[in-house]
């Protein structure tokens, strides 16, 4: 398969490009440990729009597109712009991640990460789109995990996950809400005022930010190492379908399952790492969706 057929490169995050390109083969679950910052966006009445969009028939679909299209090229220029990277993608929901070489560099990363936040909301201001933005900080696990019928996934794992979500959860839309993880490593950089009287922070501004750190180069990668990466329906995608936006609207059933363990909250037990168990329960979900009628093992 051509890496010009869909376009591979652009299907996976630049932490895990990086892995890929160094031509070791995936052939069980592995996991690292990282110190970064977190962000996590959520785009406001998203579901109900969509709704309405896909209600009109193939011009509401186009409009729909074009839409998304526009907000996740505008999100991924100022993300990779400010030195982050887009790890994972659900919905409407995207997790930015900026790592740091150790818990010292975690104040830098913070920075950038909340600098970025605001220039994304900034940028936004007044648009149709209102987004919700979520910060933290912290150490955390990156797991790849899966296998079943050659599928594999990118999963964080840890405390700054849960801490992001609430963050997101609770800021206004059009605004940037920091967790305590992140508020301490910037609050002498920073203005911001609490959150309804919680530990949470509405940050508001940065003093003297640090100018945007630029794009870092892509590891060069072979389309078939990023496959196993890829959903099924987006590898059969050919180039001359388009490259402004490509979608298809289809009638599915979605699954959400949540593994209720706290030590993912931590990601280790006495220094051994989860990976194997959670693919091992990636595993299990994706072997029984494939065996259902119309299942698919995909994200």
């Amino acid at each position: 398969m051509a890496a010009t057929a869909w376009h591979a490169p652009s299907y996976v995050s630049s932490t895990l490009g990086t892995r890929l390109a160094s031509g070791r083969p995936l052939a069980d679950a592995e996991s690292s440990q990282i110190h970064g910052a977190l962000l996590l966006t959520d785009i406001e009445g998203w579901t109900s729009r969509v709704e309405e969009l896909c209600g009109i028939g193939p011009e509401g679909l186009d409009e729909l597109a074009r839409t998304l299209n526009a907000y996740f090229v505008r999100l991924t220029e100022i993300v990779y712009g400010h030195g982050g990277d887009l790890l994972t993608a659900t919905g409407d929901a995207f997790l930015c991640c900026w790592q740091a070489d150790d818990e010292a560099g975690l104040t830098e990363a913070t920075v950038r990460a909340a600098q970025a936040g605001l220039a994304f909301q900034a940028a936004h201001d007044g648009l149709e789109l209102r987004t919700r933005i979520g910060i933290a900080t912290g150490a955390l696990e990156l797991a790849l995990v899966g296998g079943v019928n050659g599928r594999w996934e990118l999963l964080p794992i840890g405390a700054p996950l849960d801490d992001v979500a609430i963050a997101e959860r609770a800021a206004p839309a059009g605004s940037v809400a920091l967790a305590p993880s992140a508020w301490s490593r910037i609050a002498d950089r920073a203005q911001g005022d609490a959150l309804d009287g919680g530990d949470l922070v509405l940050l508001s501004s940065l003093r003297k930010p640090p100018d945007p750190a630029g794009v870092a180069d892509r590891a060069d990668i072979d389309a078939e190492a990023i496959a196993p990466f890829v959903p099924a329906p987006v590898r059969g995608w050919r180039a001359d379908s388009g490259t402004e936006w490509l979608a298809e609207l289809r009638p599915l059933t979605v699954v959400m399952a949540r593994l209720l363990d706290d030590l993912l909250s931590t990601g280790s037990l006495d220094g051994k790492l989860h990976s194997d168990a959670l693919s091992l329960a990636g595993r299990v979900a994706k072997d029984t969706w494939s065996r259902l009628p119309g299942g698919a093992s995909e994200r």
